[in-house]
């Protein structure tokens, strides 16, 4: 990559508990010394990287499509998506549009054929450990119960009334998740069946 690039910077965790700031250090320091210039960071918190569509994701590849920058630059390749099929259709879209991928754990970059190789057998193993995650945890959740334990999380008694209070005075779903301790997800749904 040429010194002067400009570059977006894509950072994803899957859990509202996890810290994107880790990976965003990481990747900053790197565009520094590789003379880059970051165009934007986007930013999915929270957000499970086997969803095709997510908001930081869709900003980034809108504004591949209007060429402001020139690369992408990600902690790991995994970051993107953890299926080969997304994976695949993501470097075919960025490649249409002229904007390279290049991964700091990896050291690769889909400039060369070599990290364009990487780049797909990345997908590969991300779509496996992806599918190993969830076979340990249904086992997991399976001997529970069959020992008499209730699995997952933590059922939490929430007030309806107090948080269509919440959600009228402005409040976010993450907003009021966090003040409730449990999800955005869990207040979505609770806001949907009320």
């Amino acid at each position: 990559m040429n010194k002067g690039t400009k570059c977006a910077i894509y950072v994803r965790v899957s859990r509202d508990d996890q810290h994107c700031e880790n990976q965003l250090l990481i990747l900053r320091e790197w565009a520094k010394a590789q003379g880059v210039e970051v165009f934007q960071e986007y930013v999915d918190h929270g957000v499970s990287g086997t969803k095709k569509s997510r908001p930081a994701l869709d900003r980034m590849i809108a504004d591949a499509r209007r060429r402001y920058f020139k690369a992408i630059l990600v902690w790991r390749f995994d970051r993107l998506g953890r299926s080969v099929a997304h994976m695949a259709s993501l470097a075919e879209e960025l490649k249409a549009v002229g904007v390279d991928l290049l991964s700091h754990k990896e050291s690769l970059d889909t400039t060369t054929p070599m990290g364009k190789a990487f780049f797909y057998f990345a997908a590969m193993f991300a779509e496996m450990e992806r599918d190993a995650i969830s076979e340990r945890t249904k086992l997991g959740l399976d001997r529970a119960r069959a020992e008499g334990r209730v699995g997952g999380r933590k059922k939490i008694a929430l007030d309806a009334q107090k948080i269509q209070t919440m959600r009228g005075k402005g409040m976010s779903h993450t907003a009021i998740g966090e003040a409730l301790g449990c999800s955005r997800e869990t207040i979505r749904k609770e806001i949907q069946n009320a």
